[in-house]
């Protein structure tokens, strides 16, 4: 399921919205005092993407066996690199929620920005396929009419 993610724009846009989906689960549970390795295996379970969930569960273990919460997110891939500075901040301060929030906004706000990419890219590329696959139609059509063309004429 994580190669789903790697897909070009499509996978990119999904991680980062189920992402963004993580982020707001951790912030509401965390403002209710649930502590950090529960509320991650709540959010786990909450989720429907089954590679975050396998993330959120790793991470919780980490954080129980006495492992620092950025080199637990370091560990798993399904974690991106921009997280960790939100998560130490917010670990130095006594709102690890407030820095959840901020992740979600960020992740957020990424998905408006591969949106965006896709309704002014997608339109062009489609005319250019539609365009190419109307040529193709058109030659596939006069082919034979050529051919026959050529063998009367020699």
């Amino acid at each position: 399921r994580g190669m789903f993610f790697w897909f070009p724009v499509i996978g990119t846009l999904w991680y980062w919205s189920r992402l963004a989906v993580l982020a707001r689960l951790m912030r509401l549970l965390l403002e209710q005092q649930i502590p950090l390795p529960h509320a991650l295996r709540l959010a786990a379970d909450g989720l429907r993407d089954s590679y975050l969930s396998a993330g959120c569960r790793g991470l919780a273990e980490a954080v129980e066996s006495g492992r620092p919460r950025s080199e637990g997110l370091a560990r798993f891939r399904q974690f991106p690199a921009g997280l960790r500075p939100l998560v130490n901040t917010g670990q130095r301060t006594p709102s690890l929620a407030g820095a959840f929030q901020a992740a979600a906004e960020l992740f957020e706000t990424r998905v408006q920005v591969y949106c965006r990419l896709l309704e002014t890219v997608l339109p062009p590329i489609t005319f250019i396929v539609i365009v190419v696959a109307i040529m193709f139609v058109l030659i596939g059509l006069f082919m034979p009419l050529i051919s026959l063309i050529s063998k009367l004429s020699g």
